[in-house]
């Protein structure tokens, strides 16, 4: 049996979730311009991380015409730590508005909202307009889209490449060899977006193994190599810049600088004692002291073999620390939320703050377990959730004891849909 539309309301009628869906879409424009509003002569706080002062950097000097560096005078060095795509975009928009931090953010909103739309017709037409209506109120509530979509970061973008993937990949129409070469170029373009996906197409096969019912194993073996094939095309073409300007066959050079200064820090943080932004501030001095005349290469060499080291030598703390990541990933988001909206950490606003956040999670969790028993019992719905599964769980794969709330900002849209499917009703079929 296959998954269809919930049976139609009678003529003249609305449903009442397509009502709700649409308030709930509402009430995420009324959010969010609430806090452009707020915080549009204050643009600062929408850069108050480096990553997002880095970005808007870049783009400008892209817009320029200074190249992809990050300095702000000459000889404007080529910059080997970020990939292109979303200064890429950036650039675009201030070509025609001009180096406006508020532009970005407005665009990083619409991206956010035009998700949030997509997501709710792509539920109502798989799903019905209950799930839908579910889908959008958890995505219209959420405080962490709500902050990262008003950040010049890449999550926001990089949340719409994901679903974009992850919806046609759990489709049996994305076995197509045109289909899958798309795939391919998609999921390039996110790595360059946000190089955490380098490693994400060998996944794919334990999701295209959700086809194998409809579509035989050499056509599934088509599909996932033409997928690589244009994966490695497009990401190809950025390491071949990089071996070129800087002779290393890399994405980023942001690997190994993780690695040291997060990963290994956080090891020596639980270890001694010491505060680990204390820690990292005082080993980023010392290598760059020490890098002062070191090539790229060396440096690379020098911050893996130091991070095995120091990682090596401690695994329980690194397991220790990994699982205090996780934790604070999938739990509620504070740091960044009370650097852009201005809440001092012990006052009352923040504890609403995080009791808001907590409850938001725990629904939204309890929603995700009811979506998947009812959810895989529909066609659509079983490789879709097979899906997100696969792709989460490459997430808690590759993460450390760097990671945060920020780092599940993008997987949020693949649960509220996920959670959504908790509503379908029992005359689907």
């Amino acid at each position: 049996m296959t998954a269809s539309a919930a049976d139609p309301p009678p003529r003249g009628r609305r449903p009442a979730g397509s009502t709700l869906t649409a308030l709930s879409i509402a009430a995420a424009v009324v959010a969010h311009l609430a806090v452009l509003a707020t915080y549009w002569r204050t643009p600062q706080r929408f850069t108050s991380l480096a990553d997002a002062q880095e970005y808007v950097t870049l783009a400008r000097n892209l817009a320029a015409g200074h190249g992809f560096s990050q300095d702000a005078l000459p000889p404007f060095t080529p910059d080997l730590r970020r990939t292109p795509v979303y200064p890429g975009v950036l650039a675009a928009l201030f070509v025609l508005t001009g180096p406006s931090v508020q532009a970005a953010v407005v665009l990083n909103v619409a991206l956010g909202l035009a998700l949030m739309v997509v997501v709710c017709v792509m539920m109502a037409r798989h799903f019905g307009p209950g799930p839908a209506a579910v889908t959008g109120w958890l995505l219209a509530t959420d405080p962490l889209s709500l902050v990262y979509h008003h950040l010049t970061l890449t999550e926001t973008l990089f949340a719409c490449l994901l679903l974009a993937i992850v919806w046609r990949v759990s489709a049996p129409a994305g076995l197509k060899w045109k289909a899958s070469a798309g795939t391919g170029i998609v999921l390039g373009i996110t790595t360059l977006c946000r190089p955490i996906a380098l490693l994400l197409p060998p996944a794919f096969l334990a999701i295209f193994a959700t086809h194998i019912r409809c579509a035989p194993w050499r056509r599934l073996a088509v599909a996932l190599a033409v997928l690589h094939v244009t994966y490695a095309a497009v990401v190809g073409v950025w390491v071949l810049r990089n071996v070129v300007l800087f002779g290393q066959p890399v994405v980023t050079s942001v690997g190994g600088q993780n690695m040291y200064f997060h990963r290994a820090a956080y090891v020596e943080a639980e270890r001694t004692g010491v505060n680990v932004d204390l820690l990292r501030e005082q080993w980023m001095r010392d290598f760059e002291e020490r890098s002062r005349t070191w090539t790229e290469g060396e440096k690379r060499e020098w911050l893996a073999a130091e991070s095995r080291r120091v990682i090596g030598a401690h695994p329980g703390a690194y397991l220790q620390t990994y699982l205090a990541g996780l934790q604070r990933m999938f739990g509620p988001e504070v740091f960044d939320s009370f650097n852009l909206l201005g809440i001092t950490p012990a006052s009352s606003s923040a504890q609403m703050w995080r009791a808001v956040s907590w409850a938001h999670v725990i629904v939204l969790y309890g929603l995700m377990i009811a979506g998947v028993l009812r959810g895989r019992r529909f066609a659509r719905g079983r490789p879709f959730i097979v899906a997100v599964a696969v792709v989460t769980g490459y997430f808690l794969l590759i993460s450390g004891p760097e990671v945060y709330a920020r780092f599940r900002m993008p997987l949020m849209p693949l649960f509220a849909m996920v959670a959504g499917m908790a509503a379908t009703s029992s005359r689907q079929r």
